[in-house]
């Protein structure tokens, strides 16, 4: 078990290793996006929970304020838009260099190879298997920054709703 997991996190260390030698800028600029996006998901619950207090007070809520906190989560929904459309544009960039980095290196071991290894039916099966899964490589960043995002995210809500710590109730 304990193999399994040395293992999965060598894997993830070496995709992430791979990533900053395709473009140290599009990892970078990809990881500050996930955070960023997950942090306006959780600044998002904000002007929300001011709009439902309102709503749920007896004398209910004013109108000029229901519209500065509405137009805050309009602002938040524009920027998370933008950041995703970037993002997306991002991974599309990186990905081509992440899979170019992996061609060459599947090539240069192509060419390092003995030419006798290539009449042997399981080195050729188990080159073709390699270039299959090779590109496997930008999801597994992918699923990495997700995780990243979502752990912001989950982390940042249970700090946002502690009372002690934003709201000064104890």
């Amino acid at each position: 078990m304990i193999n399994k997991w040395k293992n999965l996190l060598l894997s993830v260390v070496y995709c992430v290793r791979l990533s900053f030698q395709a473009s140290a800028f599009y990892t970078m600029a990809r990881v500050i996006g996930n955070v960023l996006l997950a942090l306006i998901r959780v600044a998002n619950i904000y002007p929300l929970k001011f709009i439902l207090d309102g709503i749920s007070q007896k004398e209910g809520i004013q109108i000029a304020n229901a519209v500065q906190w509405l137009a805050l989560m309009a602002g938040l929904n524009i920027l998370r838009i933008l950041i995703e459309n970037l993002d997306i544009y991002m991974q599309r960039m990186h990905d081509e260099l992440f899979q170019k980095l992996i061609s060459e290196r599947l090539l240069e071991k192509a060419v390092d190879a003995d030419l006798g290894v290539y009449d042997a039916p399981d080195y050729y099966d188990f080159f073709e298997t390699i270039q299959a899964d090779a590109f496997s490589f930008p999801q597994v960043l992918g699923d990495i920054l997700e995780w990243i995002s979502a752990m912001f995210s989950f982390v940042g809500v249970f700090l946002f709703w502690d009372k002690r710590i934003f709201w000064g109730q104890y």
